[in-house]
């Protein structure tokens, strides 16, 4: 599932020269999900390997970028070699070991359970978050956006799978 306009916003960025950097930031912990970032307007592409990875006290991850001339900070600092060298090899050994669709594949059923005993019908396509609808008062204070409220569900799911709470249902 794409963003809202998301064709029309990227056509406008390749009329207007408007490079477009998407974010990947909760790769690895997303699932059903297809994206093509072949759209000429597209730039670069980040990916964390922190979340789906578990590797988040390393914080790391990788930057991909089609730029000719890339003035970003990001491009001085690799080219000076002046790297995280200790995070970039951690990062790629991780990637080795690590099938993407590890966390999914583990909590996949157990977040669409959480979510159903939580009375949330939209368990969302993240582990990490679950996405009551706006109508859905008792989650007043986490909206994010004008539909749908952000309800982080990570470290309550962490304590059901390691057995500190039980889900009745």
């Amino acid at each position: 599932h794409y963003p809202p306009n998301w064709e029309y916003v990227l056509e406008e960025c390749l009329k207007k020269k408007v490079p477009v950097m998407i974010d990947c930031a909760w790769f690895g912990t997303c699932f059903d999900m297809n994206l093509d970032f072949n759209h000429p307007a597209i730039t670069e592409v980040s990916f964390s390997l922190s979340k789906g990875l578990g590797v988040g006290k390393v914080r790391s991850g990788v930057r991909y970028s089609n730029f000719e001339h890339d003035e970003f900070p990001i491009r001085h600092q690799n080219n000076s070699i002046y790297l995280p060298i200790m995070a970039l090899q951690v990062g790629m050994y991780m990637m080795e070991k690590i099938p993407v669709d590890k966390i999914p594949n583990r909590y996949r059923d157990l977040h669409k359970k959480f979510c159903h005993v939580i009375a949330i019908q939209n368990s969302s396509k993240c582990i990490h978050i679950a996405t009551p609808s706006r109508d859905d008062h008792r989650w007043e204070g986490f909206q994010v956006g004008s539909k749908y409220y952000k309800l982080g569900v990570k470290e309550a799911m962490k304590a059901v799978y390691a057995g500190k709470i039980d889900l009745i249902q």
